[in-house]
């Protein structure tokens, strides 16, 4: 979110009352589900888009990392309002969440505000965490045809050293 000075106390109350009093009602579900959808749609015309992921399928098959950034259709059509609550119970909470605030901002002023808007907030799930494992990078090699493409995409992905690691430097002469 982005905001002037002067409207620093309204943004983090707006972003507390989005996180803290969210809307799960299913009218509200089913009108994301057909926003969804539509963006859906049109990121599988951005060749870009559909290459990006078809490479992070490619090398996180068996991760959450490899599944498209807004959903499989047929998992988008079939959430429910069970599944939008349950996800918020086990993901919301004060432990979970990290607020930046940039630019001309006061430290105390931005924690003040934080601790006002938040506060209420729980600091921890008692539910089990989901998807928390590592996702392993597959190397691996994938060709997609469609005849109907005006231009041809190519993704090339490396398993990159850390900015630790002794071959980082290295590695950015490739």
């Amino acid at each position: 979110m982005n905001a002037f000075n002067k409207d620093i106390p309204k943004a983090v109350e707006i972003l507390g009352d989005m996180i803290l009093n969210s809307r799960f009602d299913k009218q509200s579900i089913e009108v994301e589900r057909e926003v969804i959808t539509s963006e859906l749609e049109e990121t599988n015309k951005d060749f870009f888009e559909t290459t990006m992921e078809n490479v992070y399928f490619n090398i996180y098959r068996e991760h959450m990392m490899g599944q498209p950034i807004l959903g499989d259709l047929d998992n988008i059509q079939a959430i429910t309002q069970d599944h939008v609550l349950d996800f918020y119970e086990r993901n919301y909470f004060g432990k979970n969440i990290v607020i930046v605030a940039t630019g001309n901002v006061r430290h105390d002023e931005i924690v003040d505000m934080v601790e006002k808007n938040f506060g209420k907030m729980k600091a921890t799930s008692t539910l089990e965490r989901r998807n928390t494992e590592r996702p392993i990078y597959i190397p691996a090699l994938q060709f997609v045809r469609d005849d109907e493409m005006i231009n041809t995409n190519v993704g090339i992905f490396y398993d990159a050293p850390s900015w630790h690691d002794k071959d980082y430097y290295g590695f950015l002469m490739l």
